[in-house]
């Protein structure tokens, strides 16, 4: 008989964890079947260049992947360059600036060759729309 009831105690602890997950996504208005948005740009490792990027508010987009496809050819010897692919998924709804800059580090400094900034609008059904490129 004690057994039952330990059984019941634990599925009823289960179900209030359940219970407070889902009302901690609600309250903070996480859509699990939120959209994701890509962004890609050309690099060349052998440069000694790569992207790095950074977001003027946290909690709206999270970065899913990071990918790297050669051109044709620049597998083969090493050299050349290819394409940077980050994938984002929308965690809440508003606006986000995602700043991507191609550095490379030299001693003590930090040489920025080129910057970019995305502007996201992210919808209430976790629709991902690009505001804007400077």
């Amino acid at each position: 008989m004690l057994g039952g009831v330990f059984t019941v105690t634990i599925f009823n602890t289960f179900v209030r964890i359940i219970s407070i997950f889902i009302a901690l996504i609600q309250l903070l208005n996480i859509d699990l079947s939120a959209n994701e948005v890509s962004v890609e740009l050309y690099t060349n490792p052998s440069s000694g260049y790569k992207w790095e990027y950074s977001m003027d508010e946290l909690g709206y987009l999270t970065l899913v992947s990071t990918d790297y496809n050669a051109d044709s050819g620049s597998a083969i010897t090493g050299k050349g360059g290819g394409t940077k692919t980050f994938t984002f998924r929308a965690i809440r709804s508003g606006t986000v600036n995602i700043t991507f800059q191609y550095t490379k580090i030299e001693g003590f400094s930090k040489t920025v060759a080129t910057e970019y900034v995305y502007t996201y609008d992210i919808a209430e059904d976790g629709t991902i729309s690009l505001r804007s490129i400077q």
